[in-house]
């Protein structure tokens, strides 16, 4: 996780490319240690809605 942070900062006081962030977005969604804050910034880069609710009997199916 600590690598995907420093990576974090970099893109952030660098102002890489959204090209540069969706990689390093696509990076973080593979990560099995990346935290829940950075999955959710990976996702809103990626522009994945992580907030739809599922109907119950869809979620039973």
């Amino acid at each position: 996780m600590r690598h995907h942070g420093r990576l974090f900062r970099l893109c952030d006081r660098q102002q890489k490319t959204a090209v540069d962030m969706a990689a390093l977005a696509v990076s973080i969604m593979k990560s099995g240690d990346a935290s829940p804050e950075m999955r959710d910034w990976a996702a809103d880069v990626l522009g994945i809605q992580t907030d739809i609710e599922m109907p119950a009997k869809t979620a039973q199916q």
